[in-house]
């Protein structure tokens, strides 16, 4: 008996030291925050934000929690539902951190894969975090809207701190 408490013991504090926790936020695309544009539409109902000018793309920039800065830090993931109504040109979206000097320390940028009624999930891997210092971004630039096409829009999006 005392030979099976140890090993259960000994397993657990295995698992404990290995095991990464996740810590996953999902935001509606209506929290995004306007940087440009001049006609677009926020459905607080449904969480999306979409362009509706005809001339001019908007950039919205994205609101990210990063709390978990006692774990292990070494990466972040995360994702960004868009839809892609643009014949030519597709939805952008960045993923970076930027250091307690203010500057853009590491990222990674996303392009929709061309035009389609459906969402398209564009996915970050493997982002480093750094020191607790420094602070997540996401903004994404939305085409303008095509004449006789539906609008091209940002609908959510999620980061996981490991």
């Amino acid at each position: 008996m005392k030979g099976l408490k140890g090993a259960s013991m000994a397993l657990v504090a295995m698992l404990s030291l290995g095991a990464q926790a996740a810590d996953v936020k999902n935001y509606q695309a209506s929290t995004c925050e306007v940087v440009s544009g001049d006609n677009y539409k926020y459905s607080q109902y449904f969480g999306y934000i979409q362009n509706n000018s005809t001339t001019n793309k908007l950039v919205v920039t994205c609101p990210l929690v990063r709390d978990d800065t006692i774990a292990n830090n070494t990466a972040s993931n995360g994702w960004i539902r868009v839809r892609d109504q643009h014949s030519t040109e597709n939805v952008r979206c960045v993923f970076y951190r930027v250091s307690s000097t203010g500057t853009s320390a590491s990222g990674s940028v996303k392009y929709s894969a061309g035009t389609s009624f459906t969402t398209q999930k564009l996915t970050f891997n493997n982002l480093n975090e750094g020191p607790t210092e420094d602070t997540m971004h996401m903004y994404c630039e939305v085409p303008a809207k095509q004449a006789g096409a539906s609008a091209s829009g940002v609908y959510s999006y999620s980061t996981n701190e490991l």
